[in-house]
């Protein structure tokens, strides 16, 4: 059996599995060096997007990743960006195997570990049980996304305080914590900006001061999100 085979029955029952909770499969590719999955499904103005990426050899596991967008962040976003697209924002960028670490489960990245998904711990043959494995993905990790992180992050209100709150709490620092809803600080403190103008946050006078303050280490065109942050705090000046 290849590994497409093995792959494309994988996904296939698990979009039976999840079809129930309108979930859409949107996109799908298993050759090269890009062997995906990716789902779709919205609540209210939330967009939101899971990805199942399979590592090579196929047998050994596969991620799972989970994004969050919303048109009025991604329309700031463009208004601000030294280097704008078409593509949408994603609010949250979690990668759903280190979420399952315990130490990272409070929401504050505390550990590179990730919790494994084999699809079998040896190479896989013409018994495979795709339901199985799609049964595995479906409990360990999409029951996760569905049950817990959808309902913490099913407002602009509540990624709003994800990012603006959370990683200040017992940090008297001006740099936040690193949160594991996204990949990396400097893309952290644009959301954390990007939701703070939409919101019209009371505090964001104080939280910009922050911000502007951990990325003084940064120059200018040195790092993007950085960049498309200052251009956004700039304009609510005045």
């Amino acid at each position: 059996m290849t590994r497409k085979q093995i792959e494309q029955g994988v996904i296939e029952h698990f979009a039976k599995m999840t079809a129930a909770d309108n979930v859409i499969l949107t996109d799908q590719k298993y050759k090269g060096s890009d062997h995906y999955a990716e789902f779709e499904f919205k609540s209210d103005s939330l967009k939101y997007c899971i990805t199942v990426s399979f590592a090579k050899p196929n047998y050994i596991k596969a991620n799972i990743y989970f994004e969050v967008s919303h048109e009025g962040i991604t329309n700031l976003y463009q208004q601000f960006s030294t280097h704008p697209d078409d593509e949408a924002f994603s609010i949250v960028q979690m990668n759903i195997n280190s979420y399952l670490v315990d130490e990272n489960r409070g929401g504050i990245y505390n550990s590179s570990d990730e919790i494994d998904l084999y699809i079998d711990e040896e190479p896989v043959d013409d018994d495979t049980d795709f339901e199985r494995v799609a049964s595995d993905i479906y409990n360990r990790f999409y029951s996760i996304i569905k049950n817990e992180i959808v309902p913490a992050v099913n407002s602009i209100e509540k990624l709003n305080d994800i990012f603006n709150i959370l990683p200040y709490k017992g940090n008297n620092q001006d740099k936040p914590e690193w949160l594991i809803y996204t990949t990396f600080l400097p893309r952290q403190v644009l959301t954390g900006t990007l939701l703070a103008i939409y919101s019209d946050t009371e505090n964001k006078t104080e939280l910009f001061r922050k911000y502007l303050n951990y990325a003084s280490q940064f120059e200018e065109g040195q790092k993007s999100n950085i960049d498309c942050m200052r251009n956004a705090i700039q304009s609510q000046k005045g």
